[in-house]
């Protein structure tokens, strides 16, 4: 359901706006006006072995294709690894009314699952018809995707949703760190970080929807392990309001060996 609406917002942003056909004409009329617009304001792309990956800049008239200048603000130290080339966007793909910003880099600096940020931007645009509607920065996050094998399915019993599930568990190749997927809400999976010491971490990711209209609630926490039972205590916070609902002990039981 979120793809599809996803998607809709896409194509409501680029063809909204622009002819049906001659016959039946505009919505409104853009002129010579010509607009760009990312499609989300936060994205997440995962690294590829081609050390590059893309983000795109929506053009929003058929009319013309003028060029935008793009400005890059490289955060927490990401310029070290992450490389924005391009200065200009000068013409789009036809077929899809946009274009590419490629961020190359080399993979083997990467390190696993660790994100590198970087914001885009493009120049203010005024005058469009619809106000609030271009979004002019996008916040890019980079990750180096790990890689996991099944271990099997446990159980999982969960204070905060008061209920015992069965759960498939991974193991990550690349670092000690488990991944549930689909624990509290499909396709949200929850990882799980082992230290080494008995202990575990949870760092702060999405877990659950509230509502459309209020969007996810994040967990984070810590806990113990021991032998197959890893026991945590995780936040859930919906930070649109914020609300924190508190503390709840959650527990997993890892498949037998």
């Amino acid at each position: 359901m979120k793809k599809v609406l996803s998607l809709i917002s896409i194509l409501s942003l680029v063809l909204m706006f622009n002819a049906c056909s001659e016959e039946e004409g505009t919505l409104f009329d853009l002129g010579e006006n010509d607009y760009w617009s990312f499609h989300a304001s936060e994205q997440t792309v995962n690294a590829t072995d081609a050390g590059k990956s893309a983000v795109y800049l929506y053009h929003i008239n058929d009319a013309k294709v003028t060029p935008v200048n793009i400005a890059v603000d490289y955060i927490g130290g990401s310029e070290s690894v992450l490389s924005v080339s391009q200065t200009s966007i000068n013409a789009v793909d036809e077929a899809g009314n946009k274009a590419a910003i490629e961020i190359t880099y080399n993979m083997n600096d990467l390190e696993y699952n660790v994100p590198y940020k970087l914001d885009i931007s493009i120049p203010v645009q005024e005058g469009y018809a619809v106000e609030g509607q271009l979004i002019d920065t996008v916040h890019v996050t980079v990750i180096r995707p790990l890689t996991f094998v099944e271990l099997g399915v446990g159980s999982f019993t969960s204070a905060s949703f008061e209920d015992t599930w069965e759960q498939l568990v991974l193991s990550a190749n690349e670092t000690p760190m488990y991944q549930l997927p689909d624990c509290f809400e499909k396709g949200k999976p929850i990882n799980i970080i082992i230290n080494g010491d008995g202990t575990v971490t949870i760092p702060e990711q999405v877990a659950w929807n509230y509502s459309a209209a209020l969007g996810d609630v994040y967990v984070d926490g810590t806990g113990t392990v021991a032998g197959n039972v890893v026991t945590m205590n995780l936040r859930h916070v919906l930070k649109s309001i914020p609300h924190n609902f508190g503390v709840f002990t959650e527990v997993l039981t890892l498949p037998a060996e």
